[in-house]
């Protein structure tokens, strides 16, 4: 019994929807179908989950049968071009923000000011409610 070629057949199972999206992206670019199913997201085709699938599933990207082969050297071919790159000669450019690299060690004032009041009004809030539980003394 031979295989139908244009059936979908399962090419490679990932841990995320991000990654299975990745591949699918690299094959599409290579003028083949790909199709990933399994993941939270890839009903919607949007392919930004970064969690694992439902339910702990792995996320599938399927191609046709006829395209198996054609993928395989495809994803291999772009995994031997990566590992050529080499990181430390590459120029990312210069930065265009003024943002520190790190994060600084104390809260800058006006987040203090905010968080000062914004505790403030949580404990105002929460005496008033106390008293008004209480409710007004019993008089004569």
């Amino acid at each position: 019994m031979s295989r139908d070629p244009d059936a979908l057949a399962g090419f490679t199972e990932t841990t995320t929807d991000f990654e299975a999206q990745a591949i699918a992206a690299l094959l599409r670019d290579a003028g083949i179908e790909a199709v990933v199913s399994g993941g939270r997201l890839a009903p919607l085709g949007m392919g930004l989950g970064l969690g694992p699938g439902r339910d702990g599933q792995r996320v599938v990207v399927e191609v046709r049968e006829r395209d198996l082969d054609a993928a395989r050297r495809v994803v291999e071919r772009n995994h031997s071009d990566a590992s050529l790159i080499d990181w430390d000669e590459v120029d990312v450019g210069d930065r265009r923000d003024a943002l520190p690299l790190h994060r600084p060690g104390r809260l800058p004032w006006p987040a203090a000011i905010g968080f000062a009041i914004a505790a403030g009004i949580l404990l105002f809030s929460l005496v008033a409610g106390i008293v008004m539980s209480l409710g007004p003394a019993a008089g004569p």
